[in-house]
């Protein structure tokens, strides 16, 4: 009789156990899927994922993939060589007579300029030219006209290079003493296209007006001889 007491006491206990691990292992178990769902949505959270995402494609990553560097191209408008020459100093000048004919009371002088610098330069337009006397360089008249009848050109010079315009001289003596008041010209004075600083060139047995009303000289652009 203890025996079967002792045997129901023991199933009631296991009875007892069994119920009670149960529900705590239901818990637990609950717990645990709860614990591992938050680390889980955490790992994979709207917005960590937006951040991300953002991040890999945002329009402005983009942008500046697809689009040329800014430095690289700045690098390539400067680069050595692609700018243009500057234009030719007179310091850099030397006038020289080249040719002069003359033909129906007038004298057309070819004049050349060489470049005497180490660089490469550019001229365009026309030279200013007019005739200078009295042993000091005092100008005898009016400066030269431009002759429009040909346009100008951008040239280019190389070191030891040149290029040339033609000046035309109509003779004093086409004209009355009174109206032209003719006076020895010692040579002429030569400015560059773009240029202040003069050059000189002398001339021989040359004579101007020195009315100024009276105008003599007509020049062509630089590159343009006829």
């Amino acid at each position: 009789m203890n025996t079967r007491v002792a045997t129901a006491v023991t199933a009631g206990v296991a009875v007892l156990a069994l119920t009670g691990c149960g529900p705590r292992s239901v818990q637990a178990q609950s717990e645990s899927s709860s614990s591992s769902g938050t680390s889980s949505s955490t790992s994979t959270s709207p917005s960590s994922t937006g951040a991300s995402s953002t991040g890999a494609t945002s329009p402005s990553a983009s942008s500046s993939a697809s689009s040329p560097p800014t430095t690289s191209s700045r690098a390539t408008a400067h680069a050595p060589g692609s700018a243009a020459p500057a234009r030719c100093p007179s310091s850099h000048l030397k006038v020289s007579l080249a040719t002069s004919e003359g033909a129906a009371g007038s004298t057309y002088d070819t004049l050349r300029l060489t470049n005497t610098g180490t660089a490469s330069c550019t001229l365009y337009g026309y030279p200013g030219i007019s005739l200078v006397g009295h042993g000091n360089g005092t100008q005898i008249g009016a400066a030269a006209d431009r002759d429009h009848s040909v346009a100008p050109t951008t040239v280019l010079i190389r070191p030891g290079g040149s290029t040339t315009f033609v000046v035309r001289l109509v003779q004093a003596g086409n004209y009355p003493r009174s109206t032209c008041s003719p006076s020895a010209a010692d040579g002429f004075r030569v400015y560059p296209p773009g240029s202040t600083a003069a050059l000189y060139l002398p001339l021989k047995a040359a004579t101007g007006c020195a009315e100024a009303s009276v105008h003599l000289l007509t020049v062509r652009p630089v590159g343009r001889a006829s």
